[in-house]
């Protein structure tokens, strides 16, 4: 938060002008309701966000919702890969992908697509180890509630998940 309040006095903003609040329901109800309150920046899951939406309509209180959404990172044709590949992996990979902002989709202009995926494989077949390991941390895809929703949300796959594998059909781990 120190962060956030250094940038809004370097602005010439009030420090206090951001508020950062945590707690529980009855928490996010009293901040909802607050007359006090001008806006709500949410992070959560879609039935809180509902709740907060709901508590903030009969005030038309703005709302940001942050729903464990699908968090894109789009690169153009300009891109500077070695500057932004790191990044994007950190996006993917930091805390296991268990991120309330994890990159969750890449969006690549077709121009820069071969090199970008040439290189995020390179990096990413170093975090891979075979199925039968038990210490393997990574695999491709999670679970398959979670792998048919990746391939709904793909029309026209580009690339495989690397060059030598497709989607599996079969739950658990691969390599």
């Amino acid at each position: 938060m120190e962060i956030v309040k250094s940038a809004l006095v370097a602005h010439n903003h009030s420090p206090d002008v951001v508020q950062l609040v945590t707690g529980f329901g009855d928490t996010g109800a009293a901040m909802v309701t607050a007359p006090s309150v001008d806006k709500i920046i949410f992070t959560g899951s879609p039935a809180v966000g509902r709740m907060v939406m709901a508590g903030a309509a009969p005030t038309l209180k703005p709302v940001v919702l942050e729903l464990g959404g699908k968090d894109p990172m789009i690169f153009v044709d300009d891109v500077e890969l070695d500057k932004v590949i790191p990044w994007a992996m950190r996006g993917c990979f930091q805390n296991c992908g268990q991120n309330c902002c994890g990159v969750e989709r890449v969006f690549v202009y077709e121009s820069v697509h071969s090199e970008f995926v040439s290189r995020v494989v390179k990096v990413s077949v170093k975090f891979l180890q075979p199925p039968t390991y038990i210490t393997t941390k990574l695999s491709l895809f999670p679970p398959n509630s979670r792998r048919r929703r990746s391939k709904r949300s793909v029309k026209e796959p580009r690339a495989s998940p690397t060059p030598t594998q497709s989607i599996p059909s079969t739950a658990g781990r691969w390599s």
